[in-house]
Order: structure tokens, then sequence, then C-alpha cells
């Protein structure tokens, strides 16, 4: 939604760019910055909500050729919303009241899906808005062709260009194809505005103020922050009322020593922030010394993965506790080895084997003898 502001004769125009991960949206807002003609322009922001690691990109500027539509000059607001932005009200909020979008697709391998599911992921963030894709100033810009195996731009757009937008090649990083894709969303989008300032039917609305204060581009920022930490305070309060989160009961505690040596000495004054980041939690914290003197502050990143040595479990008064199974002792057959070599002693005699088989020889002699003389009487 475009602003006409009649105290600065003034249009501004929001132009976003919007593409999967890794497609270039935010490398196509940077170079321009860099690249773009201008006769003003504010300082280039990289912002995201406390706590996240979503990163939008933003600046506003007034072109060097002063393109007049029906005596107002043209102020151009540009953001980008890349893909790797996961939380679908931060996306929600930079597309709000936008008046044109550059949708950077990636030309590169296996990248179809991706680039579609972008593409549906924009149509629908728009029609919330009550736009309809179909209807908007947009340019496709197909980026990353100097890639050895990207395809040609024909068979990147062909799912993605059914509305017949103008389309682009490009190399982001070095500012090829980069100015052409803005100059033609721009000169679509000023075309756009002078239809409905001449009574046409526009995708375009306008709203008019006469305000001599234009908004810094700080103060944006800061509004954008705000609008989208608190669509996701609704959010979770959505949600922990939908799943009964209040009523759930704690499962359990653990402690996490998480004191540096070199803020040996020191006890936890006050906390700063607490925050989910990714996987992460982090915290931040002023520490003071026990014995006074200056704080210090701390962060603090509590990682969502398994420790090498796991944490002291406590007990919690809301949750059973549960006394932990040690491991059993070593069974005693598990110390025998796995194979025993017997040997035999040797065996002890009194006399040498060749006493023995001479006595053996006399006493069948004498046996004998006797014999024959029983017999003979």
């Amino acid at each position: 939604m475009a602003i006409l502001n009649f105290a600065h004769r003034e249009i501004t125009a929001k132009i976003v760019y919007f593409g999967a991960a890794s497609a270039g949206s935010s490398t196509n807002v940077r170079t321009l910055y860099e690249i773009l003609p201008v006769r003003e322009k504010s300082e280039l922001h990289q912002f995201s909500p406390r706590g996240s690691e979503d990163q939008t990109w933003y600046f506003d500027y007034v072109p060097a050729s002063d393109r007049q539509i029906k005596g107002f000059s043209l102020r151009c607001q540009v953001y980008a919303v890349p893909g790797g932005i996961t939380h679908a009200g931060h996306r929600r909020e930079i597309l709000r009241g936008t008046d044109a979008v550059v949708f950077v697709a990636d030309a590169r391998q296996n990248r179809d899906a991706s680039n579609l599911d972008s593409l549906l992921d924009l149509e629908g963030l728009l029609r919330e808005d009550g736009l309809e894709m179909a209807a908007i100033p947009m340019v496709i810009e197909v980026n990353h062709t100097d890639d050895p195996e990207a395809r040609p731009a024909s068979q990147v757009v062909y799912d993605l260009n059914p509305y017949g937008f103008p389309v682009v090649e490009a190399v982001a990083r070095d500012s090829t194809g980069v100015l052409e894709a803005h100059e033609q969303v721009t000169t679509v989008t000023a075309n756009r505005i002078r239809d409905n300032l001449t009574g046409k039917e526009s995708a375009i609305t306008l709203t008019a103020v006469h305000d001599g204060h234009r908004e810094p581009s700080e103060t944006i920022v800061e509004r954008h922050l705000s609008s989208i930490e608190r669509a996701t305070r609704e959010r979770v309060e959505e949600m922990a009322e939908d799943q009964g989160w209040a009523e759930l009961q704690t499962a359990g505690e653990i402690e996490v020593p998480f004191q540096p040596a070199d803020f040996a000495g020191t006890r936890p004054l006050q906390v700063l922030s607490a925050a989910i980041s990714g996987e992460d939690i982090e915290l931040d914290l002023i520490m003071e010394k026990t014995t006074g003197g200056t704080a210090r502050r701390l962060r603090v990143t509590l990682a969502n993965r398994p420790t090498a040595s796991p944490p002291i479990a406590r007990e919690h008064s809301d949750a059973p506790s549960e006394t932990p199974i040690p491991d059993p002792s070593p069974s005693p057959l598990s110390t025998l080895p796995d194979r025993i070599e017997l040997t035999p002693e040797p065996a002890h005699h009194d006399f040498p084997p060749l006493w023995y088989g001479l006595v053996g020889v006399g006493i069948g002699v004498i046996i004998g003898l006797l014999i024959g003389v029983i017999s003979f009487l």
C-alpha cells in the first residue's frame, strides 16, 4: 500500500525481494544498495527479532533520476525476505502492505521444489493481505545462472510463471542483472501508481497523508521488530491455550553448571533476557561478585543436545521422583578366561621304571619254580 505524502510531495512504495533459502534475496538487496544510483538513501539495516537468527535486510532510497509521478517524487523501501526465515509471522510482517515483488528463483540443479514451495508461500501470504499475485507488479529474477550446472531460465520458470511476469537472468553476487530486475519492477510499480492517480483500476492502493515528519529508517525497523515479537507472543499464547500448556506438569529439572573460571566468586544478579535461538536457549545475565565490586554481563547458551556426562537430576515437587537404577555389578563368570589349558603334572616314582621290570621278572621266575616243585612232588 503506497503512501502519498502531500507535505513532501512524495510517494513511498514498498518492494520486497522474496525467494527460497540460498536463492539470493539478501544478496540482491545488499548488492543493490552498493550499486544503485540514488539521490538519497538510508543506511542498510539488517535486523531480526530478539533471540532469532532470521535476518531481514532493508533500506530506502530516492532514485537519482527524479522520476515524477503526477508531480510526486518516488521513494522506494526495499526489503529482503530470504527463505531461511522460519517464522511465518516474520515473513507476514515484512510482506504486509507490499506494492511490488522481485521473486528470486535459483537456477542451480535440484532447486525446483524449493523454488515452487517458496512461490506458493508468497502467494498464500499475499492472499492473506488481500492481494492476488497475478495482479501485483512482479519480476522473476533467475539467479545463480553462472553455476556450471545451471539450468536455462526457461526451464527454471516453467512452473513458476503462469502469469507471464518479466524474467531477468542474474548473478547477484557480482551484480549481473540486479539493476535490470530492479528497474523493471520499479517501472511497473510507477505505472500502476500513475494508473491509480488517473482513476484507472490498479492493484496498488494509495493512502494519502499530510505529515511533515518523515519516519526515519531506524524507527521503521523498530516498528517491524515490535510487530514480529508481538505476533510471536500472540502465537505462543494461542498455542498454549489450544494445547493446554498451562496444565502440563513439570516432568523434572536438571542442574547445568555454567559458571566459567573467570567468573569464579560471582553470583547471578538479574536475567536481562531469555530467548530461544534455533535449538538452543540463550540467557543474558548480570553477574555480581559476592564480595562486592563491578558487575559483569554473561551470555549463557543452553545447547539442546545430549551431553557426554548427563546432568544431575533433581526431584521436583510436581513430578514423581525416579531413582536411577545403578549399573549391575559384573558377573563372576565374566572374569573367567575364555580358554583354560590343563597340563598334567609329571608322575612321581620311588624307583626308576627299569627296576620295576626286573622285580616283576624275578617274581615270575620264583612263582614258576614253586609251581614246578609242587607238581613234581
